[in-house]
């Protein structure tokens, strides 16, 4: 960061402080330095041909090292920023849902791009009454957040997880896929795939075993009735 004044002849250029991120290489083309305010003061640099962005707070310290490409892409041009801003008060809203999984007796969830999710709520449903009633709710911890499932809900037949604002309100589109018991629920992407537990898998296992035993048997007998008609005088 330079400052240079024009009223001087020769003109000349005076360093106010280097921002240096260590961690980067040195950019041959391209980028951009932001200077803000809020919600503290700090500045957004961007590493232009290199897919880098760096906070730094104003006295030089490093606060965070942004990567979007692997090293191996770095002065190629493969990948790269051009200029990186910074705005307050973007809101990520996905258009998928969020992802779950459901083994034993915890709830894995999550929602990738979500901004918003100040907690999740578990719902169980209830065959007499023929609703969802609300388990209990948990405050969102990083990334995903782990859910106990109470004892006495372990063995609900489904669940399913809803996400929850700041103002206390559910989420548009922030409902999970239900999550069957006896069910491995694999979460990618924000949809939900059901794959059968061990115990179908063997079920299929046998019935394909079985088919294929009775398919050679009719074969065999076949092939046995047609060599008989050949011998026939």
């Amino acid at each position: 960061l330079t400052a240079s004044s024009r009223f001087s002849h020769p003109y000349w250029v005076r360093v106010l402080n280097s921002y240096t991120n260590h961690l980067a290489p040195r950019s041959s083309s391209q980028g951009s330095l932001q200077l803000l305010t809020s919600p503290f003061p700090h500045l957004v640099m961007g590493h232009g041909i290199n897919a880098m962005v760096s906070t730094f707070h104003p006295n030089g310290t490093l606060i965070c090292d942004l990567r979007f490409s692997a090293s191996s892409a770095w002065e190629k041009a493969d990948v790269q920023s051009y200029r990186a801003y910074e705005y307050e008060g973007w809101v990520g809203k996905p258009k998928w849902k969020p992802a779950a999984k459901r083994k034993g007796g915890k709830v894995w969830v999550s929602w990738n791009g979500a901004t918003e999710v100040r907690s999740w709520v578990l719902q169980a449903w209830d065959e007499r009454e023929g609703r969802w009633r609300e388990v209990l709710e948990v405050e969102k911890t990083g990334f995903e957040t782990t859910i106990d499932v109470p004892q006495e809900w372990r063995r609900a037949k489904k669940l399913r997880v809803l996400a929850v604002d700041g103002d206390l309100g559910e989420m548009a589109g922030g409902v999970t896929e239900v999550l069957h018991r006896g069910f491995v629920n694999t979460a990618t992407l924000g949809h939900v795939e059901e794959a059968r537990s061990w115990r179908g898998a063997l079920l299929l296992t046998a019935l394909v075993c079985i088919a294929y035993l009775i398919t050679s048997r009719l074969r065999r007998r076949l092939r046995g009735r047609q060599t008989r008609e050949w011998k026939l005088p």
